[in-house]
């Protein structure tokens, strides 16, 4: 790992732990990357706006709870800011976030995927059995941080 990258992660760590603002944040990229804090604000922003919400995958789970019912529950884990999540809300409109039976979130926990403790603090807060939990995940990395130590499933 490079110095930029570990001053990147450092850094990234901050702010969406919630140690540093974003205006502080923007402040730091632009000194140590000598990028414009606006062109920073304006790409976070319009990826943010690029967020769509699956439908397909919203029926997927809605059929998945009833043909279950009372016996699954499902759950999301984002590694986002406080922030960030207020920001991704207000865009994803069209997002029918009561899916979730729970949001666990990387500023609520202080940890993010994949760090393993990220995993196990969602595990404890929902009161849930890893032996009967699957993790799905469209990144990998996320899906083998899960892993060690636990008897859950994993799909990426």
């Amino acid at each position: 790992m490079s110095t930029t990258t570990f001053a990147l992660d450092l850094l990234l760590f901050d702010i969406v732990g919630g140690h540093v603002s974003q205006e502080t944040c923007h402040s730091s990229l632009r000194h140590e990357f000598s990028l414009d804090p606006v062109d920073i604000r304006k790409a976070a922003e319009d990826s943010c706006a690029s967020l769509k919400w699956d439908t397909n995958l919203e029926i997927f789970f809605h059929e998945l709870k009833d043909e279950n019912r009372e016996t699954m529950c499902i759950f999301a884990m984002f590694n986002v800011s406080h922030p960030g999540y207020e920001a991704l809300q207000s865009v994803s409109a069209d997002m029918n976030w009561s899916i979730f039976d729970g949001i666990f979130t990387f500023f609520v926990a202080g940890r993010r995927k994949p760090d393993f403790g990220f995993y196990r603090c969602t595990l404890s807060q929902a009161n849930l059995d890893p032996s009967r939990t699957i993790f799905i995940d469209d990144e990998r990395e996320h899906t083998l941080g899960a892993l060690p130590g636990t008897a859950w499933n994993c799909v990426s």
